[in-house]
């Protein structure tokens, strides 16, 4: 018997351990509430989940192809930019004007093709030469040096002639009066001639002293024919003359103590050491055997 009462009160030890509630007989019989279980333990917190993988970077898109670039315009009055002679065509001159002093371009800057001019319909000038081309040769005008597709200087400074140039002049008179004006060009051993007698008839672009008229004009290939009478050299015949020739006389003379010339003298299909337009320019040339 006393063993079954200690098994009956193990097992109520037990359950009430477990957080049950036990009623003993008297206290059902009151219904009163059994006593408050203990709280159950808190349970394990779970594992943490792994990070996920970063996806993988997008790729760069394709840049913009650049845009072409524009075509230069063209000049507001019509023609084409150029920087000199050679980049217009053969019916055309650069116009580069004005040029500074000294200077045949713009300084960088772009000229403009234009129209040659008809040599017949440039005016007539009465004193020539007045226009210095950028080839270093005179003309009567701008007109006509841009006829021959030359631009003009704004002074005279691409005319005149190189230092190695030695000038002389001598005359003598007779049936006909004549004056020799020389040049010998010690760099390219030449020597030009210009031969002015009178009483002779005007020529035609070249003005003269009244009653004096182009003979002859000629260059040889030695300058040493200068020094007068007949050198060594080969002589060729020039086609045509122009400019001016003036001469300083002495009191009631009629020889020139002095000469003045300025002359463009053309030859045509020249050989390589005479050029197709050579140049005289020069003052106060002292006349030997002249001053009568």
């Amino acid at each position: 018997m006393r063993l079954s009462c200690l098994a009956c009160a193990v097992a109520l030890i037990v359950i009430a351990g477990c957080g049950g509630s036990v009623m003993t007989s008297s206290e059902t019989e009151d219904g009163k509430g059994g006593a408050a279980g203990h709280a159950g333990g808190a349970g394990s917190s779970g594992a943490a989940g792994s990070a996920g993988k970063g996806g993988s970077a997008g790729a760069g898109g394709v840049a913009g192809a650049g845009g072409v670039a524009g075509a230069a315009g063209e000049p507001s009055d019509g023609g084409a930019w150029c920087y000199g002679p050679d980049s217009c065509s053969a019916e055309e001159w650069c116009d580069i004007e004005p040029a500074p002093p000294g200077m045949c371009s713009t300084g960088g800057k772009a000229g403009t093709c234009r129209p040659r001019p008809e040599l017949n319909a440039c005016p007539d000038y009465n004193h020539c030469p007045n226009a210095c081309g950028c080839n270093g040769v005179w003309y009567c005008s701008d007109c006509e040096a841009h006829a021959d597709g030359v631009s003009v200087t704004a002074d005279n400074t691409w005319c005149m002639d190189a230092g190695s140039a030695q000038y002389s002049a001598d005359a003598w008179f007779g049936g006909l009066d004549h004056v020799f004006v020389r040049k010998a060009d010690l760099d390219r051993n030449t020597c030009l001639v210009l031969h002015l007698a009178a009483p002779y008839e005007a020529s035609p672009g070249l003005s003269t002293p009244q009653g004096w008229g182009l003979s002859a004009a000629f260059i040889s290939n030695s300058a040493a024919d200068c020094s007068g009478g007949s050198g060594p050299g080969s002589a060729l015949a020039a086609k045509t003359v122009t400019g001016a020739v003036q001469f300083g006389l002495g009191d009631g003379g009629y020889l020139p103590c002095t000469v003045d010339v300025h002359v463009t003298v053309d030859f045509e299909s020249p050989p390589p050491w005479v050029n197709a337009k050579e140049l005289m320019d020069a003052d106060g040339i002292p006349v030997a055997g002249g001053c009568m």
